[in-house]
């Protein structure tokens, strides 16, 4: 076994390797030529192949990520916190192509060791939401809306998805705006359970979901929609805006 070699320098290798030449060229055959050992020799690091070292760059890509986005993130608070973790990702993303694919590429949620990868860098972005005044459920809602946007944005810029010659910096820049000059508000009130014909029933007598945009970016709109599970059918939800 050649000194030094752990499963650390073998993880960083692929990730070198899947950033130079793409995550199709991560193999064992590859990787063992690199680090100047018989392939072989990496089952003694990795019981389970190329599968289980794929597996392991994912988790490795995942708190390497994390690691930039808290490091931005120190000393900046709100909508300044969100912007440069935003910005960290996608430069992330576009600084190590192979290894962002790699951490798509493998099911993140199959494992809880996997899930709280992800859950690190999720962590950062709910600490920064803390200087907001929004309840839990708010929360979840406003990081799946960044993860879905950062995620999606970065993946297809990544695999040159994006044909129109307008630039992505732009691009970028506008959408972020944007999505920070929203806030959304959210109300349900509800009527306490009340009897009919000798019937309980929940009556939703008005919901409002109110998304309020600042600085004219979208339309204000109001959804209302009434619903008696017992005594009346569910009505259409109806626009206005």
């Amino acid at each position: 076994m050649k000194a030094g070699l752990n499963r650390t320098t073998i993880i960083e290798m692929a990730a070198n390797i899947a950033d130079e030449r793409g995550i199709a060229n991560v193999t064992l055959k590859v990787l063992a030529a690199e680090l100047g050992v018989k392939p072989p020799s990496l089952y003694k690091h990795f019981n389970g192949g190329l599968d289980e070292l794929n597996k392991e760059l994912m988790l490795y890509g995942w708190c390497f990520l994390e690691s930039k986005i808290t490091k931005v993130a120190i000393g900046r608070a709100k909508d300044d916190a969100i912007m440069a973790i935003c910005y960290a990702y996608r430069n992330f993303a576009a600084e190590h192509k192979g290894l962002f694919e790699a951490m798509q590429w493998n099911n993140m949620y199959q494992s809880e060791e996997h899930l709280q990868a992800t859950q690190g860098m999720v962590s950062v972005f709910f600490q920064v939401l803390e200087s907001y005044e929004l309840n839990e459920e708010q929360k979840v809602h406003i990081v799946r809306m960044f993860r879905g946007f950062l995620q999606g944005f970065s993946s297809i810029e990544s695999h040159g998805g994006y044909g129109n010659p307008l630039s992505l910096n732009d691009s970028f820049d506008f959408a972020l705006k944007a999505i920070l000059k929203c806030t959304f508000e959210i109300k349900f009130i509800y009527t306490s359970q009340t009897s009919h014909a000798n019937k309980k029933y929940y009556q939703y007598a008005y919901c409002n979901i109110q998304i309020k945009c600042i600085g004219n970016v979208f339309s204000c709109f109001q959804v209302k929609y009434s619903i008696c599970n017992q005594c009346q059918p569910a009505q259409r939800i109806r626009y206005t805006s």
